[in-house]
C-alpha cells in the first residue's frame, strides 16, 4: 500500500469589462480537480464542469456582473428658466388685463354719456314738438285777430256811409245812437282783445319756458 500525497487545486477567476457606448460583461466559470490516493498506487482524478452538474463538482463559484450604462441627453431648458418665462407670460397677461378693464370702463362711460345724450335728445324732441304745437296755436290766433279786425272794418263802412248820406237834423242824433251802439262794438272787440291777449302772453310764456328748459338741458 502506497499513499500518495493529495493535492487539491482550486481555481477561480471572475473578470468584468466595461466599454462605451456598448456595455460587455466577461464571466468564467471556476473548474475544481481534486487527486486522492488509490490502491495499488493508481492515481484516481475527478473533474467536472460546472455545467455538467452542481452534485459533483465540489466547488462552483460562477459571478455574472451586468453593468448597464445610459447616457441622458441634456434638456432644452431648466427650471430656472421655465420660471422666469412663466413669471414673464404673467407679468404680461396681467398688464392686457389692465389694458383690457381700462378700455371696458371707457366703454361704459361713452355708453352711459350716449344714453344720457339719447335721452336729452328725446326731451328736447319732445320740447319742439311742443313749441310747434303752440306756434301754431299763435297763428290761429292772431288768424283770428285778422279776422276780426276785418269784420269790424266792415262795419264801420257803412256806418260812416250812412253818417254822410243823412240828412244834416238826424245826424247828431243818428250819430249818437250809431255812436253807442260803435261805443258797445268796441267794448265787446275790446274785452275779446284782452282775452286774446291774455292767450298770447301765455303761449308767449310757455314758449320762452319751454326754450330755457331746452337751453338748459343742452350738453
Amino acid at each position: 500500500f502506497s499513499f500518495a500525497p493529495a493535492s487539491t487545486s482550486l481555481s477561480s477567476s471572475t473578470s468584468t469589462g466595461f466599454s462605451f457606448p456598448g456595455l460587455k460583461t466577461a464571466t468564467s466559470t471556476t473548474t475544481a480537480t481534486t487527486t486522492a490516493p488509490s490502491l495499488f498506487g493508481a492515481p484516481t482524478s475527478l473533474s467536472s464542469a460546472s455545467s455538467v452538474s452542481s452534485a459533483i463538482t465540489s466547488a462552483v463559484l460562477s459571478t455574472t456582473t451586468t453593468v448597464t450604462s445610459s447616457a441622458a441627453s441634456p434638456a432644452t431648458i431648466n427650471f430656472r428658466q421655465l420660471e422666469d418665462s412663466i413669471n414673464k407670460w404673467k407679468i404680461e397677461l396681467e398688464e392686457q388685463e389692465k389694458v383690457f378693464l381700462n378700455q371696458a370702463t371707457q366703454v361704459n362711460a361713452w355708453d352711459r354719456l350716449l344714453i344720457s345724450n339719447g335721452e336729452k335728445i328725446t326731451l328736447l324732441n319732445d320740447s319742439v314738438e311742443r313749441v310747434k304745437l303752440d306756434q301754431q296755436r299763435l297763428d290761429l290766433e292772431l288768424d283770428f285777430i285778422l279776422a276780426q279786425q276785418s269784420e269790424l272794418e266792415e262795419l264801420l263802412n257803412p256806418l260812416e256811409k250812412s253818417i254822410e248820406s243823412t240828412p244834416s237834423i238826424h245826424v247828431q242824433q243818428h250819430a249818437d245812437l250809431e255812436r253807442e251802439h260803435t261805443y258797445h262794438l268796441a267794448e265787446g272787440i275790446d274785452a275779446q282783445l284782452k282775452r286774446m291777449s291774455e292767450d298770447i302772453r301765455e303761449i308767449i310764456e310757455h314758449v320762452n319756458t319751454a326754450n330755457k328748459a331746452q337751453d338748459d338741458n343742452d350738453p
